[in-house]
């Protein structure tokens, strides 16, 4: 019962809060060249609004005004070795002032990433590829999907389900968390990789 009054509770308090909201900026983003599905995402920062859909990455201003706009396999070439990047993230972190872009290769397995020097998403960018079939140095054929992005003020954290090119397809073998800690800090392409299973 108690769970249950705490459930109304906030469903009301979430639509007394969804009334209050006021769009304040409307415009079209991106647009996906029919790849499917188109896996959009958004993140706003101080000034600037970033959006990728599985084959592109678009930069503009929060008036909506297109500043820049790359396909993925651009923006990740050459470590993406020539492949089409697919299941993009992105996500502003406020605690750095940094953007961060995560992707997957298909058939090479990599794990792509991408830190913005500064809060302006226009001014550069640390590109990065791990080896996502490796585990802990040790090569599998576990190989990455579902991919998930995170952060806090001392990490980066890529998540992928993982499964195996022997057994059926989409059966689980393992959920992988990667941390990268210190890489919002950098000023070159160095990075420390943390692997934790």
């Amino acid at each position: 019962m108690y769970k249950m009054i705490l459930f109304l509770v906030f469903l009301f308090l979430v639509v007394v809060k969804a009334q209050d909201i006021t769009v304040e900026q409307n415009f079209e983003g991106i647009q996906s060249n029919g790849k499917k599905p188109p896996d959009p995402e958004i993140a706003v920062g101080p000034n600037h609004v970033v959006l990728t859909v599985n084959n592109r990455v678009e930069i503009y201003s929060k008036t909506g005004t297109l500043i820049s706009g790359s396909t993925l396999s651009d923006w990740f070439s050459p470590l993406n070795q020539g492949e089409d990047p697919f299941d993009p993230k992105i996500v502003y972190d406020h605690f750095s002032g940094r953007w961060i872009i995560y992707a997957l290769t298909k058939y090479s397995a990599l794990y792509l990433l991408s830190v913005s020097q500064s809060s302006d998403p226009t001014a550069g960018w640390y590109n990065f590829t791990f080896d996502a079939y490796k585990d802990n140095g040790t090569s599998t054929l576990n190989h990455p999907d579902y991919t998930g992005l995170g952060f806090n003020e001392e990490a980066i954290f890529l998540c992928a389900v993982r499964s195996s090119l022997l057994t059926a397809k989409n059966k689980l073998i393992r959920f992988k968390i990667r941390g990268f800690g210190l890489l919002l800090r950098l000023t070159t392409n160095k990075v420390i990789i943390y692997n934790r299973v």
